[in-house]
């Protein structure tokens, strides 16, 4: 009988645009966005059978079998950091693997993925809670004016900073942070609130999805259906806000808006299950105005709903979703075409048709 010898080989790794033939090892850089694998298994004889098994790890969570004996595997937006590519041949009779080979691959981490970078934004906001307490006291005398209206600048210009740096991990919400501080700083001049809580609020919504910044973005940019793992990842980002916001104490309410503004009105949202009044006022504010942001928006999986379906699903979620209170507000600002027309400096501006 003929001695079978099988081989497992990388015949080349393809970066985005670029073949590399027969690596051993890859170094990625940072801003690479597809990584693809071409592998066989060399078996010199036509008629045996063997099971080609291969995985990225630190990537993929399982591994892929096949009868195949060519395949062409690629991978989108890899996070930084150290992989492995698998592969082996395994004989189907006796479950033994042979000519087991490793290709590492190492990809530069991006400016995001640091550590140090969020504990520069935070101390960033610790600034800035100093800067809002200057802000606050400071009397409303003509001689401190200027001083106050440089204030609210630097304020306005450095937490929209920080909304779009959290924005910019995921591709389908650019400008979505702005948007909901705007929607919910309307919807509270229209329940009455002060202009001081009418800011404040529009603080509150540009920093409700910093827990984001925890999410892988495999995660935030993948195209196709999540799996529970990855939905899981999602359903975290508020509590990470929470907690990342939790000591920010010189703005009421900051750290409720980032926590519970996926708590439903009905007590079955996330992360603690809150229901009805006990669901802080600010994240019920920001819960409706993330939901109208996300239905008007254009998705990968979905064109951006018309303002008759919109209406429809908020009136459907009224005392079950939402605050039967609030709805009715956005739904007449809906009606009066409130809706975001240019960038001017650091906010966005409302408009009625």
């Amino acid at each position: 009988a003929d001695v079978i010898t099988p081989h497992a080989i990388v015949n080349s790794i393809t970066v985005d645009d670029v073949v590399y033939e027969h690596p051993v090892t890859m170094e990625l850089e940072s801003d690479a966005q597809r990584v693809t694998v071409d592998i066989s298994s060399l078996l010199f004889a036509e008629t045996s059978e063997f099971i080609l098994g291969y995985m990225l790890d630190g990537f993929d969570t399982a591994e892929t079998f096949t009868t195949e004996k060519h395949v062409t595997q690629s991978y989108t937006n890899l996070p930084g950091g150290n992989y492995t590519l698998k592969m082996r041949i395994i004989n189907p009779l006796t479950g033994e693997s042979t000519a087991e080979r490793d290709v590492t691959i190492t990809k530069q981490m991006r400016l995001t993925e640091h550590s140090w970078f969020w504990a520069l934004l935070v101390a960033a906001g610790a600034g800035l809670a100093f800067a809002i307490s200057a802000l606050i006291i400071r009397s409303r005398t003509k001689k401190a004016e200027q001083r106050q209206r440089e204030l609210q600048n630097i304020i306005d210009q450095s937490l929209t900073t920080i909304s779009s740096t959290i924005d910019a991990k995921d591709e389908y919400t650019k400008g979505h942070s702005v948007r909901v501080a705007m929607y919910a700083r309307e919807i509270a001049k229209r329940m009455g609130m002060s202009e001081e809580e009418q800011q404040r609020i529009y603080y509150i919504g540009l920093l409700h999805d910093i827990g984001k910044i925890g999410v892988p973005d495999s995660v935030l940019n993948k195209r196709g259906k999540l799996t529970d793992e990855e939905f899981a990842f999602i359903r975290r980002h508020p509590a990470m806000g929470g907690d990342i916001l939790k000591n920010f104490n010189a703005l009421k309410g900051i750290g409720d808006g980032a926590r519970y503004h996926h708590e439903r009105y009905d007590g079955r949202g996330y992360c603690e299950g809150l229901a009805g009044k006990d669901i802080p006022i600010e994240a019920r504010i920001i819960g409706i105005a993330d939901s109208y942001d996300a239905m008007q928006s254009t998705r990968v999986y979905r064109p951006g709903l018309t303002p008759e379906v919109i209406l429809n699903e908020l009136k459907k979620g009224a005392g079950t979703q939402f605050d039967p209170d609030i709805v009715p507000i956005m739904c007449q600002m809906i009606d009066e075409g409130a809706a975001p027309i240019e960038y001017a400096g650091t906010e966005y501006e409302m408009k009625k048709e």
